[in-house]
């Protein structure tokens, strides 16, 4: 089974910092609950002032489905505009071990 890991990092204006980290825990829970999502998590570090979501997916085409499911409604466009820097984001095939 091929899978895919997403890690996005995420620097939010300082202003917007708690209000961001509040709706991406909501967001989180959508996450874990949209078909194909293995898990997905959130860290916050208030002392670096950054977010890391993190999601595994049961494939490319899972993923590429809920972020289009994101975007229309709307949500990427509103979390960017609470950023003070573009976000970090990476995909990998996640690899079993042998």
């Amino acid at each position: 089974m091929e899978r895919e890991l997403v890690l996005v990092w995420l620097k939010p204006l300082p202003e917007r910092f708690a209000n961001l980290a509040m709706e991406l825990r909501e967001m989180i829970n959508e996450t874990r609950a949209f078909p194909g999502c293995l898990e997905a998590s959130l860290a916050v570090s208030e002392e670096y002032g950054e977010i890391v979501i993190q999601h595994a997916w049961q494939s490319r085409a899972a993923q590429d489905r809920y972020l289009e499911w994101r975007a229309d409604r709307g949500d990427l466009i509103r979390i960017s505009e609470m950023l003070d820097e573009e976000q970090y984001f990476r995909t990998f095939k996640l690899v079993e071990p042998e």
